[in-house]
């Protein structure tokens, strides 16, 4: 078992601003209250941005089905994500999912969480997980589409993505929902609730606490008839390897055979190719989709005082586990000696039908280590941030300064199907 942990640098930060506002520009629009727009540096209404700004509201993303903030980015026409919980298959990412707009990289998107930065994910390094976003506290998500790295820095050249949660919020509320594909593996359930209490206006304070849970099975490659097989009648070879178990063995330059050949395809895991012994078909132990397991929450605290101060201090975790598997581990290039147990003619494995083998020579050989299953591998992505923010408006100034302890580690542990293959060779 090899276990290792990631972890980023602790990311602290201070900023402040100060500007002016003269009363008489403003006086023509009082009635209207201003808000902190994403890609401005100055308080504004949403007309007057120049920037492109699209605003997703989570209620409404709720009611098209909407669970995870995964599936949120996927409704944003201008990300080009090419890695997602899926694509950590095999690539060993955590199940991090990433956001990349503009096709320009991950890396030039700008993720903030109500207006401030998050630490990146501590395996890539390269820019924040969207899974540890707190889904149940969203209010909605402001996308920047162009490019704010004169505000921002370089990070944000192709764009920024601003998720900002709910402010104050009076009552409670629960939601649960449950998936069940037609076909075997897949399930899925999550569960969340909000509450909160206390008037910002009449009581000066608000508490704010949100707990996510979200649950998705695995669905392997065997459980869908589409991903099935590598292998297609129809169409010849597809996907397939020649390391197998039993093992494919030549001898010098002589035709590859297999214990189990000519009737390869007894076996439902390896098929037959002539001249090349039995193909192995891998695609049967992969992951489509990952098993995965999301616990989030945040806890938010807002006091008020005076007419226009506001101090507001949040704190919010997160607890992913990701779990994949691919095909046993294969072996090639393996040679065995003459006079072992094993070689063919000795008795536990029959000599070759299609060539004569020399009993004094080696043979060479490719297999794979079936017998201990499919290559399993588990990741634990822990993500905090402690945030807090003192703004208001005095003597005709708006200000708004903070601080904030964000925190990334991923704890990655080889779980099943990983043989050491100095002791598997002998």
């Amino acid at each position: 078992m090899r276990k290792t942990k990631l972890c980023t640098g602790l990311m602290v930060a201070f900023g402040g601003v100060l500007l002016s506002t003269g009363q008489g520009a403003y006086a023509q629009v009082e009635q209207l209250e201003r808000v902190e727009i994403t890609g401005s540096a100055i308080k504004r209404i949403d007309a007057e941005t120049a920037q492109p700004i699209t605003i997703l509201k989570l209620d409404d993303l709720r009611k098209e089905g909407v669970t995870n903030v995964e599936q949120i980015i996927a409704r944003i026409s201008s990300s080009q994500s090419q890695q997602t919980t899926s694509s950590s298959v095999g690539l060993g990412t955590g199940g991090a999912t990433f956001v990349d707009l503009r096709g320009i990289g991950q890396n030039k998107t700008l993720v903030l969480l109500n207006g401030r930065r998050i630490a990146n994910n501590s395996i890539d390094g390269s820019a924040p997980d969207l899974n540890t976003i707190p889904f149940a506290a969203i209010d909605r998500i402001e996308v920047l589409r162009d490019g704010a790295s004169a505000l921002y820095g370089t990070d944000a050249i192709g764009g920024v993505i601003n998720f900002i949660t709910r402010r104050s919020y009076n009552g409670i509320t629960v939601t649960a929902g449950f998936d069940s594909p037609q076909h075997a593996g897949g399930k899925a359930k999550n569960a969340s609730v909000v509450g909160g209490f206390g008037d910002l206006d009449k009581d000066k304070f608000n508490i704010l606490a949100s707990l996510d849970y979200q649950k998705q099975n695995r669905i392997s490659a065997i459980q869908r008839p589409f991903a099935a097989t590598g292998f297609l009648p129809d169409h010849g070879l597809f996907s397939s390897s020649g390391s197998t178990d039993p093992a494919n063995y030549s001898q010098g330059t002589g035709p590859t055979t297999n214990p189990a050949g000519p009737a390869c395809n007894s076996n439902p895991y390896i098929f037959h190719q002539s001249g090349a012994g039995c193909r192995e078909d891998f695609t049967k132990f992969v992951d489509l989709i990952p098993e995965t397991e999301r616990l989030s929450g945040l806890i938010n605290g807002t006091l008020k005082f005076g007419d226009n101060q506001q101090l507001t201090i949040s704190y919010f975790g997160a607890h992913d586990k990701n779990g994949t598997k691919i095909a046993p581990v294969p072996f090639a290039a393996l040679t065995m000696d003459p006079g072992t147990p094993f070689f063919p003619g000795n008795g536990s494995t029959p000599a070759p039908t299609n060539f004569v083998i020399n009993p004094a020579l080696p043979i060479k050989l490719r297999w794979r280590d079936r017998p201990n299953g499919s290559r399993a591998q588990e990741d634990i992505n822990v993500q905090q941030r402690f945030a807090a923010a003192l703004e208001g408006n005095y003597a005709g100034w708006d200000y708004n300064t903070g601080v904030a302890y964000n925190q990334n580690r991923v704890y990655s542990d080889l779980v099943g199907g990983y043989a050491d293959g100095t002791l598997i060779t002998p």
